[in-house]
């Protein structure tokens, strides 16, 4: 064979550039899609805006969110709270740029409530009929603001942002959902790729659904719908699953302390998408109240 009669360091040189070239021909299979997602990110939105995606009640029937909580009438017209809650749920110091950002918020939303929510004010929003989960307490504190996003949108209603600047005011935005009957208002999800892993059938559904779910950190709601009712009782499940490993191994700032056992998004997108799925008939969406989603740290 030709490679026996090979000098050993062209081998050497021949086996190495196979094995370069094999290495790079995997790493494009692996990379193609995060350069195909936004490549045809245009298409896939004016598939999905011309042909959304109903719900199959049918084909979920057996999952958490197929199970309807019996939710309270709205009708159009219905005062909506006009504030904006923001958390900071740790006992670290915001960063400078946090700080800028919260006064951003005031500026630009000035003829609105802005709350500030920290471990020293939510005693103020706990509701003695509807305490927080035992768990709470061992959260890493990007879970605390997940938690306390739901639970003060579904006890108290209002808007919520993260702390990040806004860039637009949201008066408009709440004059919106005020004069509908709908239930929660938020941004439009920038791209099929910020879809949670969820995994298997929901996932594909998900991502071929992306433009009727919504981003999480900019959301104004009423309070005590079907959609926040089982947004929180979700919440609570997850929580309760993992009571013991949480005891065991409490959350840090980030939650990326060793045996933490929440996934980033197991409390938040993983729990309001597929609900904002189902009750997308209920939901408005409003890209005024979307956040700076780069540089807010």
């Amino acid at each position: 064979m030709i490679h026996d009669r090979l000098p050993a360091p062209v081998l050497a040189r021949l086996r190495h550039a196979k094995h370069l070239g094999a290495r790079s021909l995997k790493h494009l299979r692996w990379g193609l899609p995060l350069v195909r997602g936004p490549l045809f990110e245009p298409y896939f939105v004016w598939k999905q805006r011309r042909n959304p995606q109903t719900f199959p009640r049918e084909k979920y029937a057996g999952e958490w969110f197929a199970q309807d909580l019996p939710g309270r009438s709205v009708l159009a017209g219905e005062p909506v709270p006009r504030r904006i809650f923001v958390i900071w749920a740790g006992e670290n110091p915001m960063s400078q740029a946090r700080v800028r950002n919260l006064e951003e918020i005031r500026t630009v939303n000035h003829d609105l409530e802005i709350v500030l929510v920290t471990p020293d004010t939510l005693g103020q929003w706990v509701l003695p009929d509807a305490p927080l989960p035992a768990e709470y307490a061992n959260l890493s504190f990007v879970h605390r603001a997940d938690y306390l996003r739901c639970y003060l949108l579904h006890h108290h209603g209002g808007g919520y942002i993260d702390l990040k600047r806004p860039l637009h005011p949201w008066r408009g935005a709440f004059e919106r959902l005020e004069a509908s009957d709908a239930w929660l208002l938020g941004y439009t999800e920038r791209s099929r790729l910020n879809i949670p892993a969820v995994g298997g059938e929901l996932y594909r559904d998900l991502r071929g659904s992306s433009q009727q779910l919504f981003g999480y950190g900019g959301l104004i709601a009423r309070r005590h719908t079907a959609l926040s009712s089982e947004w929180e009782r979700r919440a609570r499940a997850v929580l309760a699953t993992h009571g013991a490993a949480l005891e065991a191994h409490p959350g840090n700032d980030r939650g990326d302390s060793t045996g933490y056992p929440i996934a980033w998004t197991e409390l938040l997108a993983h729990i309001v998408a597929p609900l904002t799925w189902k009750y997308q008939d209920h939901v408005l969406h409003d890209d005024r109240v979307l956040p700076e989603l780069r540089r807010y740290m």
